[in-house]
C-alpha cells in the first residue's frame, strides 16, 4: 500500500512540474502584423507596365523588386521602386528595363520601419516589343524637331504642347502626321513652354508613351533660365528620402524652387528661394514622385518662367 501511495505522489509531482513548465514557456504571438500579399498582377500596356495589387494590410506602401529572369532571382537583390495604393503604372524606360527580355517581379508590403510582410511569389512577365517614344526634342527658329524611333512607314506623329508644368491631356493637341518636325505654333508672349511627341507604330502596338518634354522661352526674359535640374540623394529611412537639389546657375545668384507630386502645376506647390550658397534639402515621401520646377529672380525684381519638369522617382 505504502508502494502505491508513494507511486501517486511521485506521477503527482510530475504532472505538477510539467503544469509549470507549460505555463512559464507559452510561446507569444509572433504573428507579423504585416500581412503577406494575397496576389498581384504585372502587364505590358506598350511603353508601359501596370501592377494590381490585392492585400489584406493596409500599410504604408508596397515595394517591388524585379530583375532578369537570366540571372538567379533573388528578392533582397532586385531593383527596388515603391508603389503607394494598390494599382501602379511605370514606363519601361523609367525603370531601365530590356525589350525582348523576361522579368521576375515581387512584391511586399511596409507597415513600418520594422514590419514588412514576406516577398509574394515571384511573377515573369517577358517584355514585347513596343512603340519607342521619340527622342532628341529641340525647338528653335519656330520649328520643333524630333526623332522618330520607330520601324513604321509612313511616320504618323502626334504633338501637345502648353505653358510650362501643364498636365498631359489639357494641352494643345496636333496631328503633325508623316514627319519629323513641325511649326506654326501659337504663343503668348514672356511664356515658357512645354512640346511632348509621341508616335503611332501600327495597329497592334498602338501610339508610343509621350517623349520626355522640351522647354522653350517665347519672347525675351529679363534673365537667364536656371538648366541641368538634378538631384543626389543624402540619406534614406523606410519611409522619407532627404534629397538636395541641384541645377546650372547660369550666371544668376537668386532662385525659386517648387517639389510638387508628379502631374501637378509648379504654382500649386509651396514656393521656396534658394541662392549660390548652397543646395537646398528637401525632405520627400518615399511613397511618391515628385516634379521639381526652378526659375530665376532677376536683379530687377521680374522672375522668368518656371523650367520644364524634372522628374524624381525610385526614392
Amino acid at each position: 500500500m505504502k508502494k502505491i501511495i508513494f507511486g501517486i505522489l511521485i506521477i503527482s509531482l510530475f504532472i505538477n512540474a510539467c503544469s509549470k513548465d507549460s505555463s512559464t514557456n507559452e510561446p507569444t504571438n509572433t504573428a507579423n502584423p504585416c500581412k503577406s500579399i494575397t496576389s498581384f498582377t504585372v502587364v505590358q500596356q506598350s511603353g508601359s507596365l501596370v501592377f494590381n495589387i490585392v492585400s489584406d494590410s493596409s500599410p504604408l506602401y508596397y515595394e517591388v523588386s524585379y530583375q532578369q529572369a537570366s540571372a538567379t532571382p533573388v528578392a533582397d537583390y532586385g531593383s527596388k521602386f515603391i508603389i503607394n495604393g494598390l494599382t501602379a503604372t511605370k514606363t519601361i524606360t523609367e525603370l531601365a528595363i530590356s525589350q525582348s527580355a523576361t522579368y521576375v517581379f515581387y512584391i511586399r508590403a511596409i507597415c513600418s520601419s520594422e514590419s514588412s510582410s514576406d516577398w509574394s511569389s515571384p511573377k515573369a512577365l517577358t517584355i514585347s516589343s513596343y512603340c519607342n517614344s521619340p527622342t532628341n526634342l529641340t525647338y528653335g527658329g519656330g520649328y520643333l524637331v524630333w526623332t522618330d524611333n520607330t520601324d513604321d512607314y509612313p511616320m504618323n506623329a502626334q504633338i501637345q504642347y502648353g505653358p510650362a508644368g501643364f498636365t498631359l491631356g489639357t494641352g494643345t493637341t496636333i496631328n503633325a502626321g508623316n514627319t519629323e518636325n513641325h511649326s506654326g505654333f501659337t504663343f503668348t508672349p514672356n511664356t515658357n513652354y512645354e512640346f511632348y511627341v509621341r508616335t503611332f507604330c501600327n495597329d497592334s502596338q498602338m501610339w508610343s508613351p509621350w517623349s520626355e518634354p522640351v522647354n522653350y522661352q517665347n519672347g525675351n526674359s529679363p534673365c537667364n533660365l536656371p538648366s541641368n535640374l538634378s538631384h543626389q540623394i543624402e540619406s534614406l529611412n523606410s519611409t522619407y528620402a532627404y534629397v538636395a537639389l541641384q541645377w546650372a546657375y547660369n550666371g544668376n545668384t537668386n532662385f525659386e524652387y517648387t517639389v510638387v507630386l508628379h502631374g501637378a502645376s509648379a504654382n500649386s506647390g509651396t514656393i521656396f528661394t534658394a541662392s549660390t550658397s548652397g543646395w537646398p534639402v528637401v525632405n520627400l515621401n518615399r511613397s511618391y514622385t515628385y516634379d521639381f520646377y526652378m526659375r530665376t529672380v532677376c536683379s530687377n525684381g521680374a522672375r522668368t518662367a518656371w523650367t520644364s519638369p524634372y522628374l524624381i522617382s525610385n526614392l
